[in-house]
């Protein structure tokens, strides 16, 4: 949260506590105290991801933590940290503490050097008190917090997220580095591509144009395989980058990354317009990014002719292709077939549906929805209308099947993850022999008929609206005498 949890006034009126930034001194010294004490008795793993380089102050404290040692609460984890107050979020896995770490002196602006010209504002300053000199979650350190008119308690922010066992990994992986991921995220978004805190995850293009919620598919929670899969090294991945520039190496070494293209449209004025971009530009290692490290390769492509000698230029990807190479790489083609297959039954059932109700003659003060609610307990779309509607030797069904057909496509270009495919350098092999890939497709896909449908309810829906009338009746008198039923019970079996 960006040691924001507790500026605001607590549920039961507490005020807003004062959670600064931290210096670096601070901020790792409590980080290791926590991780000791949560290991001790608490949690079976506590890690804390990896931190982007550079930084200068940090906001809060970030740990998650794996595999309960035994039965705690909250407030036990509050009493061994030593924090004033905690927050959990409903149904949330992540609780956030606020630690005590000494205070601040309040600074009379009369003679202030520190003061801002022209402010009359007091300033604030760290003291170097016994409560901050190593202060914070240990016990003989909770002295005395309140503030005066000449000091002020200064909290740290402590997050502390419980990751189920299969999610812990990944929770770690996603998590170090800062926005490296929201850098990365902005490259692969555009190919289908979804990064999250779960999994890595994969956008159906038929389902997301109406439902983007709906439309995502697990690819892999395994972060070496979704590193090779975005073309990155696994291995520098689990160590600190040095440096801002080398973090920025590594995440434009993504073979989603499109050299030049990606430089000079990415330290474009108009890029930097987008929406998307605003809040983000706000961060400082984002803002790096595009005021300083794109611009710089922008100009290396610029100085020859042929891009910057030690990158060469890469050619963009399509986005199907992506979605092909990702179903066959991770074994997904059954699973997106029967997801597209799921979804464009519901669509078309849904609109069928939409097309009946606009039909229906009701009169005024008819209730559409108790029609509608009676034909679909009456009828199934794939086995017709039930014997109770029409007394009939065959029941019609409204669905028209699909006629599936197997096609063939042939890529032009040899398997990307194929390590025959790419000569040391990182550049394709010219030549390499295609290689065909089969995907199911529906010539004819499944439909509704939706002309027999509506001829069928321009006949029957009055009827079918008197037997739904009839069935909710019957259905709240069976209520009606159970709940007697059970108030007569109780009373029987109450005290005498």
């Amino acid at each position: 949260m960006g040691g924001q949890a507790f500026k605001q006034p607590g549920q039961n009126g507490e005020p807003g506590l004062y959670t600064p930034r931290m210096s670096p001194e601070a901020y790792y010294r409590l980080r290791e105290k926590a991780i000791r004490i949560l290991a001790d008795g608490f949690y079976e793993n506590v890690v804390a991801p990896i931190d982007a380089p550079e930084k200068e102050t940090f906001g809060d404290i970030d740990l998650l933590v794996q595999g309960p040692l035994t039965d705690f609460t909250a407030d036990d984890l509050a009493h061994a940290l030593g924090a004033e107050r905690h927050i959990t979020q409903k149904n949330s896995p992540l609780t956030s503490f606020a630690i005590w770490d000494g205070y601040v002196e309040i600074v009379s602006p009369i003679g202030d050097v520190n003061r801002d010209a022209g402010s009359s504002a007091p300033s604030q300053v760290q003291v170097d008190s016994p409560y901050a000199e190593g202060g914070g979650i240990q016990g003989e350190l909770r002295g005395p917090k309140e503030s005066s008119s000449s000091r002020k308690s200064v909290y740290r922010q402590l997050d502390v997220q419980v990751c189920p066992a299969e999610d812990f990994a990944w929770g770690f992986f996603r998590q170090s580095h800062g926005d490296l991921w929201n850098l990365l995220g902005r490259l692969i978004q555009p190919y289908g591509l979804t990064v999250t805190t779960i999994a890595m995850l994969i956008r159906v293009p038929e389902i997301e144009e109406t439902n983007r919620k709906e439309s995502f598919l697990h690819l892999t929670n395994d972060p070496r395989k979704a590193l090779e899969f975005l073309g990155l090294s696994p291995e520098p991945y689990w160590r600190p980058f040095d440096r801002v520039d080398n973090l920025f190496d590594y995440v434009s070494s993504t073979r989603f990354f499109h050299f030049p293209q990606e430089a000079n449209e990415g330290s474009s004025l108009k890029a930097r317009k987008k929406s998307d971009l605003i809040k983000k530009m706000q961060r400082p290692l984002y803002r790096r990014w595009f005021d300083e490290y794109l611009p710089s390769l922008a100009e290396k492509s610029r100085a020859t002719s042929h891009g910057a000698a030690d990158r060469p230029q890469t050619e963009k990807i399509d986005r199907e292709e992506v979605l092909h190479e990702a179903l066959n790489t991770f074994n997904k083609q059954e699973e997106y077939d029967l997801m597209v297959s799921t979804w464009h039954s519901a669509r078309i059932r849904r609109e069928a549906w939409s097309k009946v109700a606009a039909a229906i003659p009701l009169e005024p003060g008819d209730r559409l929805n108790l029609v509608l609610r009676g034909l679909r307990h009456r009828i199934s779309l794939e086995r017709g209308v039930t014997p109770e509607v029409v007394d009939m030797d065959h029941v019609p069904t409204f669905i028209i099947p699909a006629v599936p057909e197997v096609s063939t496509r042939t890529d032009v270009k040899a398997d990307r993850n194929d390590a025959s495919a790419v000569d040391h350098d990182g550049q394709e092999r010219g030549g390499e022999e295609s290689r065909p890939r089969k995907r199911n497709r529906q010539s004819q896909p499944e439909t509704v008929d939706v002309p027999a449908l509506e001829a069928w309810v321009m006949q029957n829906w009055e009827e079918v609206r008197l037997l739904e009338k009839t069935r909710v009746k019957k259905a709240k008198e069976e209520r009606k005498i159970a709940r007697d039923g059970c108030v007569l019970d109780a009373a029987v079996g109450g005290p005498s």
